[in-house]
């Protein structure tokens, strides 16, 4: 038990909302997320992160401090991409096609153990998908909506799992 600063008990696990600091607090872990764009003024960037090109392709370091949310708003496009259970691995890249029909990426294994993170992605086109986990496969369709998806990614009980989605041709 603890005590929050209305003197109110507060029981094990998260803190009620509370007053400006904690709305703040909160609002800005929810909002944390690495985002490639379009700047008018400094071009393409990623906001939360460090972005190189080559050719059709962004490799993007996420840098905003949780690793968690990655997204791609530019022109029309708008991926969204959001782990559960899991992160991006510090230090390691998101790679991104501009078609949005591959991505790349490194998943850091927060528990040591096996399990399955999630991944909430929308913003791919309609069709089959191929998402490969240290080399393990399955294939999911997507609408081509703007709904959420959830996707369950099985982790092994390593440090990192490497993750590829890749549009069926």
């Amino acid at each position: 038990m603890g005590n929050g600063w209305i003197r109110k008990a507060v029981p094990r696990g998260a803190w009620y909302y509370s007053a400006e600091q904690d709305v703040s607090y909160c609002g800005a872990l929810r909002i944390h997320a690495t985002i490639v764009t379009r700047d008018p003024i400094f071009g393409e960037i990623a906001y939360g992160g460090v972005l190189t090109r080559k050719t059709d392709t962004v490799s993007v370091i996420p840098r905003d401090g949780l690793r968690t949310r990655f997204r791609v708003i530019r022109d029309d496009q708008r991926l969204h991409m959001e782990l559960i259970g899991a992160g991006f691995a510090a230090g390691q890249t998101v790679v991104v096609n501009d078609k949005l029909t591959r991505m790349q990426f490194t998943l850091e294994n927060p528990v040591k153990a096996s399990h399955k993170a999630q991944l909430c992605i929308n913003g791919l086109a309609a069709g089959d998908y191929k998402i490969t986990v240290d080399g393990k496969s399955q294939t999911v369709r997507m609408p081509g909506d703007a709904a959420d998806h959830w996707l369950e990614l099985p982790v092994g009980a390593g440090p990192t799992a490497k993750v590829t989605i890749e549009k069926a041709s």
